[in-house]
């Protein structure tokens, strides 16, 4: 038997979406649980949030680059849309892999452009903000999948929008205080 409590409803409904989809049965193991989990959940999104938020609080004072690259943000927007036609055909399964995607997308783009190892402090800001636009963008998106989850991600991203289908989150400061997303549940 699973406990929610352990793992959180959201965390739990999300790992079985990419495989099961909306009205399948499911078979389960509890270490497969935790693995993936860890996987999708711990490290690429609580990670990819986590590393987001530390570094522009050490680098940028918590304030949020609002310069773009202009590399994730067309991007970001055609894989929301595609995350939502597949939620509003309740294609669960085909939403959380495109969720998936995105996520490892921006990851991606995040260890392509290296903020951290960057001179150029223009470039950095642009990189970053273009992560943190386009993780918004995603969550915003995914919403209906992650729940609470998003919420928080987009909480430590400083988002003061409430997820909605249509509406971009605006993402001035970041809130530390809002970390972690979701860690690890492994040993």
């Amino acid at each position: 038997r699973i406990e929610a409590g352990r793992f959180g409803n959201a965390a739990l409904a999300f790992c079985f979406l990419p495989t099961v989809g909306l009205g399948s049965d499911l078979d389960f193991d509890r270490e497969d649980v935790v693995r993936t989990l860890d996987a999708d959940l711990a490290n690429n999104l609580g990670n990819l949030v986590s590393r987001l938020v530390k570094f522009i609080v050490r680098r940028f004072e918590g304030c949020v680059p609002a310069e773009r690259t202009g590399e994730l943000g067309a991007d970001a927007s055609d894989g929301a849309a595609q995350i939502r036609q597949a939620l509003e055909a309740f294609e669960t399964a085909r939403a959380a892999r495109q969720l998936l995607g995105e996520l490892a997308r921006i990851n991606r783009h995040l260890l392509g452009s290296a903020p951290w190892r960057e001179p150029d402090e223009r470039r950095v800001r642009a990189a970053v903000g273009e992560a943190v636009g386009a993780l918004a963008v995603t969550l915003n998106a995914g919403w209906p999948l992650l729940g609470a989850l998003a919420e928080g991600a987009l909480a430590a991203l400083g988002s003061k929008a409430a997820p909605a289908w249509t509406a971009e989150p605006v993402v001035r400061r970041v809130e530390p205080a809002h970390l972690p997303v979701y860690a690890r549940r492994g040993a």
